[in-house]
């Protein structure tokens, strides 16, 4: 049976065995998507190489003088292993703090985009979502349950927590989503 852990600042964690008592965690997804229906379909998943690459196709099309192994090298300088999903455990924190996800969309993309001084074409793709999602226990790596444990143990805020978990959230787990209004959304950059 799915027993979820819905993190409220205030409330007191201590004397909760929370490995014994909850299954799943509710956390946030942000990202700039032009397709729910594959997150509802897929879940969410790491991007690929591949994938990215075709997110990238689109720059050769606005951006003539920009070449296709111009875009595969800063693609492959910058690509790294293996890759993850990120969460939040606030909203607040992909607002207020992390709006870069929400505005670009993924670091990776937004990272190649920057070497040619496209980022803000990222801007014109898709729309900023936000996804609610309950994300099994025991898919969150170690190190970031335990620290989130250790916090909830010690009375400390997760309002600036994020953990990942390598593979993909099941669709099953994507409980809503919402799209923010761009006034709230803080840009880094």
């Amino acid at each position: 049976m799915k027993n979820v852990l819905v993190y409220k600042k205030g409330e007191d964690y201590s004397n909760i065995d929370i490995l014994k008592n909850f299954t799943h965690i509710r956390a946030f997804h942000g990202c700039r998507t032009s397709d729910l229906d594959s997150y509802y379909t897929h879940g969410i998943k790491p991007l690929t190489k591949e994938r990215s690459y075709e997110q990238l196709q689109y720059i050769l099309k606005i951006k003539p003088f920009i070449t296709e192994d111009q875009i595969s090298t800063k693609l492959n300088e910058i690509w790294t292993e293996p890759k993850r999903v990120w969460f939040t455990i606030t909203k607040e924190e992909l607002l207020y703090r992390s709006g870069h996800y929400l505005l670009y969309g993924s670091e990776l993309l937004n990272a190649v985009l920057s070497q040619f001084y496209l980022r803000d074409e990222l801007k014109k793709n898709g729309i900023p979502t936000i996804f609610v999602c309950d994300v099994p226990l025991y898919d969150i790596g170690k190190d970031f349950l335990n620290s989130i444990i250790e916090n909830l143990d010690k009375r400390k805020s997760l309002d600036q927590s994020a953990f990942m978990i390598l593979g993909k959230l099941s669709a099953e787990n994507i409980i809503s989503h919402e799209h923010p209004d761009y006034k709230k959304i803080y840009d880094p950059y």
